[in-house]
């Protein structure tokens, strides 16, 4: 069920899975979020929260995401939801760093439970639940063909998710397909 503030905000919020591995034995779960300016002329932009093993959820409530937890005193009810001003997917912001204007653009994202066992990804069998570096890999590539990703896109994640990210766009390299990355960055884990 979505929560009733993404549909009082207007937000397109995709909550889904890809089949990864040998037989799809893995299940990426994933959130989707289109940007709110021109998601089909916007970047692309992929996040990995580290850990490893740390949900991609946090991303998405408590970093860069369209959504946030209101801050209220415990009365016993469960948290609520909250739109996120500061949200990657809202506006074209300018700072002024040394003399030169930097500009943070508005981006889709889709935010990645990876690597299996962490956030609502699971294994569909004690084999498949094992994991690693390269197998992390492996289906983070497997992931990016399978749900179409057909422009360049921006990989950014937090503490150990920018080894996976890079690993991935070599990947893509070695083995003479396209590599559709663009850049990768690490977050410095600040609000814009």
């Amino acid at each position: 069920m979505i929560p009733s503030c993404i549909l009082s905000i207007g937000l397109l919020l995709q909550k889904l899975y890809v089949g990864v591995g040998d037989s799809e034995e893995v299940q990426l779960f994933y959130y989707f979020v289109k940007s709110e300016g021109k998601p089909e002329d916007n970047p692309l932009l992929i996040w990995l929260t580290g850990g490893p093993g740390c949900s991609a959820f946090s991303g998405l409530v408590f970093e860069i995401g369209p959504l946030k937890f209101k801050v209220d005193v415990y009365n016993g009810s469960l948290p609520t939801l909250v739109y996120n001003p500061y949200a990657w997917t809202k506006l074209i912001k300018s700072y002024h760093l040394l003399n030169q204007i930097i500009f943070v653009v508005v981006s889709n994202i889709i935010f990645i439970d990876s690597p299996v066992g962490t956030g609502f990804s699971y294994a569909r069998n004690n084999r498949a639940a094992q994991t690693g570096d390269l197998k992390q890999v492996h289906h983070l590539h497997q992931f990016l063909r399978k749900t179409g990703v057909n422009k360049l896109v921006d990989l950014v994640g937090v503490t150990l998710g920018p080894k996976g990210m890079n690993d991935a766009a070599t990947k893509a390299d070695v083995e003479g397909k396209p590599n559709k990355v663009s850049s990768l960055h690490r977050s410095n884990d600040e609000p814009i």
